[in-house]
């Protein structure tokens, strides 16, 4: 157990023993190989990696939350109104582990709402397990910021516009509104969109949901406004019409 600590310590540098001890646990559980862990991406919230399961024989995404960075005050401002989550105690590790819960609760609306996003697997504590979004070499896909829409043919460019506004309006009829979606949130594979990180969702029918729901319209439409394309009326009638 020892070594596996090492290592963790010396790959990343950023997980504690809590961490470490339930990573070990969903290895156990053959949710993934240990020493197949390979890092992805970082964020003010979590780290992301990628890892081999051998007994499905595809490779899996991790999201691990930090315990002991991470703004749970912030966190808790977007949490504490939504219904799910009436009870939740104003704690640092108990906010961070309803967290990655809710973020695994947003995935699986996400997918019954039919647009296209990792599907879940198993959340444990502050380590949420789904689908990763790859290439046939192992590579992750490139976030929609880092793609270049004129490499894009006009027929590809119109799919993708309408199919990105239209996700938009079918979390919406499902009552849940991504709250944090742009450029950065959106994955791109076989030229369609694949939307990522859920933390930030909460339901429409909640406060905060209209609000959110118009600010997710607008920070998507930025990516397409700066490659001159569409008009924001026309994404917003896209997605309404949901």
């Amino acid at each position: 157990m020892r070594s596996s600590k090492e290592r963790f310590k010396t790959l990343h540098g950023i997980f504690d023993a809590f961490t470490i001890k339930t990573l070990q646990s969903l290895s156990s559980k053959q949710m993934f190989e240990l020493d197949t862990l390979s890092p992805i991406s970082e964020g003010k919230e979590a780290y992301v990696l990628s890892a081999l399961r051998e007994i499905r024989e595809e490779r899996v995404a991790l999201k691990v939350y930090f315990l002991q960075t991470a703004d749970f005050n912030k966190m808790y401002y977007y949490i504490k109104d939504d219904p799910r989550f009436a009870s939740l105690i104003k704690k640092r590790r108990k906010v961070i582990m309803a967290w990655a819960s809710r973020e695994h609760k947003n995935l699986h609306i996400a997918r019954e709402a039919g647009i296209l996003s990792p599907t879940p697997y198993i959340v444990k504590n502050n380590v949420l397990i789904m689908q990763f979004i790859g290439k046939e070499d192992g590579k992750p896909c490139p976030l929609l910021t880092n793609v270049s829409f004129s490499d894009f043919n006009e027929k590809e460019k119109e799919n993708f516009f309408r199919e990105c506004f239209r996700s938009i309006g079918k979390l919406r009829k499902h009552d849940l509104v991504h709250g944090d979606l742009s450029s950065f949130n959106v994955l791109v594979k076989d030229d369609a969109p694949v939307f990522i990180d859920f933390s930030h969702a909460t339901p429409y029918s909640c406060h905060m949901g209209k609000q959110l729901y118009e600010r997710d319209l607008k920070n998507m439409f930025q990516y397409f406004n700066k490659h001159r394309y569409g008009s924001f009326e026309e994404a917003k009638k896209i997605a309404d019409k949901e």
